[in-house]
């Protein structure tokens, strides 16, 4: 037996590492702001829409570097995360455009329900007032 390591891949080199790893970095600080821009409701919504197509857009490109360069599964897998992750928030955001009105009141209502009874009841009128929109009433 010999004593000599056969290199069975070429690892990637420190500015291929050091390059996925700006990357990285920048679709977990975009998908921070993803989601911290999700606490302001209404018009506010269309930051949130921009968010997530950013965070989605530095995900994909992060993730196709991490794959070309032979990543463990684990940073794959988070990745795919991130880029599902970004995407929901994307759809709820376009959500909330589409009806504004009733985000906007939601988000009125719950700031001043002290109950859980009260948060219950905001909740039942939105579901009414959607449904309403959604009827042309």
């Amino acid at each position: 037996m010999s004593d000599s390591v056969r290199p069975s891949a070429q690892l990637p080199s420190d500015r291929v590492l050091e390059n996925i790893k700006v990357w990285s970095r920048l679709s977990f600080l975009a998908m921070v702001a993803t989601v911290a821009s999700t606490s302001y409701p209404g018009w506010f919504a269309a930051v949130t829409a921009a968010l997530a197509v950013l965070t989605f857009t530095l995900a994909t490109v992060t993730l196709v570097k991490m794959v070309g360069a032979k990543f463990p599964a684990f940073s794959v897998v988070l990745m795919v995360m991130v880029m599902l992750w970004s995407l929901f928030l994307g759809f709820a955001a376009l959500v909330q455009l589409i009806f504004v009105d009733a985000a906007v009141g939601y988000a009125e209502c719950l700031q001043q329900a002290v109950t859980l009874s009260r948060q219950q009841q905001c909740t039942s009128q939105m579901s009414d007032g959607l449904l309403q929109q959604l009827m042309g009433q």
